[in-house]
């Protein structure tokens, strides 16, 4: 069975100065708990996140806060910005964090989310390259997907057919950290691992598939159809990648 490397997750090792704080975009918004909450780490599953589901049309979802670290952390060029958004009935929040951040900041990080938010279900999408997959056929064109799990008892057919992360691959970082916050706290959750080449593309945008489809089943969470916003996701990616200003967000 593959590992993780979780890191550190006592939050009481780590100094106040060094403590993320959220600021709120609309402070009369007030939540106790959510059905679910999706952290999406990597420019991949932003795209997919922020064309097939965070859709200005639609009004479903508002722009909540920014998680920061303040001040700035020696080692980042600034300080870190984790965009969240909650949607619009207040049971599911999305947290985009398209860029790096020190592993120091990851055990905080978390921590301020789930106490912000104390989530009842968790969805981690994360991305690494497939340079990093160990088991990889060379030949592999497509985008590899595997997926960690901790308290599921039960899993649609797409995410069940996503095979488990094998051994020696590793996952760390806070996404692993999210992931051992979750086991520790017994709270359900499902961890989806997109292996891709070296720039973002359409088929490791779709290859999430499977996320949007738990997300649908524990919170009614749409998610446009790949096909549908094609000439979204093509202009969004290119941008993505050509900006590397990192930005996370929270939507409600």
């Amino acid at each position: 069975m593959a590992s993780c490397d979780y890191g550190s997750d006592d939050d009481e090792a780590v100094p106040i100065r060094e403590i993320p704080q959220l600021s709120i975009a609309d402070k009369d918004i007030a939540i106790d708990s959510v059905e679910l909450l999706i952290i999406a780490f990597g420019k991949t599953p932003a795209a997919a996140l922020k064309v097939r589901v965070l859709d200005d049309k639609t009004k479903d979802w508002n722009v909540y806060g920014k998680v920061t670290t303040s001040p700035a952390p020696r080692d980042s060029i600034a300080a870190t910005q984790s965009q969240v958004f909650c949607s619009t009935h207040q049971k599911a929040v999305i947290c985009l964090c398209d860029t790096t951040f020190p592993l120091s900041d990851a055990a905080p990080w978390n921590a301020l989310l789930f106490k912000q938010f104390n989530p009842k279900t968790v969805l981690i999408m994360n991305e690494q390259g497939k340079v990093e997959f160990n088991g990889a056929n060379p030949m592999e064109t497509k985008p590899i997907i595997r997926r960690l799990s901790s308290h599921i008892e039960s899993q649609s057919d797409s995410v069940a057919a996503v095979q488990t992360l094998e051994a020696p691959n590793v996952v760390g970082g806070p996404a692993a950290a999210a992931l051992s916050k979750c086991q520790l706290y017994q709270i359900p959750a499902l961890m989806l691992i997109v292996y891709r080449d070296a720039s973002v593309d359409m088929a490791a945008v779709q290859a999430f598939d499977p996320a949007f489809e738990f997300a649908a089943s524990n919170c009614s969470v749409t998610a446009k159809p790949t096909a549908e916003v094609a000439e979204e996701l093509k202009a969004f990616i290119k941008n993505a990648w050509n900006n590397n200003r990192g930005d996370s967000l929270i939507y409600l």
